[in-house]
């Protein structure tokens, strides 16, 4: 009869334990979490040259020392592509603008390098890259 009452109660206590141990694990969304990585992820808006897609980016340095965002853009399409691309960066406070006019035969890629007049160091303290069609 003791063991019975021992086990009983064991479970009970280890039950309370684990409910208290993950409580909160869920999360309400209501938290705050802080990131010291600039957010180098691309949000690509509604896309006015359907057949184009930002198929690869990377980030470089000139010989000056400024930032330059070599790009690929294919034509995922079956028909001819033609919009102008928007390479847009923030950094140190400022937001600086490249506008790339493409004009794409289905299945071909084109790569071009935008060179922004920031210092890549001040980018990557806290820099962004973004993209945005518009119409050719």
């Amino acid at each position: 009869m003791n063991r019975r009452t021992y086990l009983r109660s064991a479970g009970a206590t280890l039950a309370a334990a684990l409910s208290t141990t993950l409580a909160g694990c869920g999360g309400d969304g209501s938290e705050d979490p802080t990131t010291t990585e600039p957010d180098r992820t691309p949000e690509t808006t509604v896309d006015p040259a359907p057949n184009l897609s930002v198929t690869d980016f990377g980030l470089d340095t000139a010989e000056s020392g400024n930032l330059v965002v070599p790009v690929t853009v294919e034509n995922v399409g079956d028909s001819q592509g033609a919009a102008t691309l928007v390479v847009v960066v923030e950094a140190g406070g400022e937001t600086y603008e490249y506008e790339q006019q493409l004009q794409l035969p289905p299945g071909e890629s084109e790569q071009f390098r935008a060179e922004f007049d920031v210092a890549r160091e001040t980018f990557d303290e806290d820099g962004a890259v973004d993209f945005h069609w518009k119409s050719a």
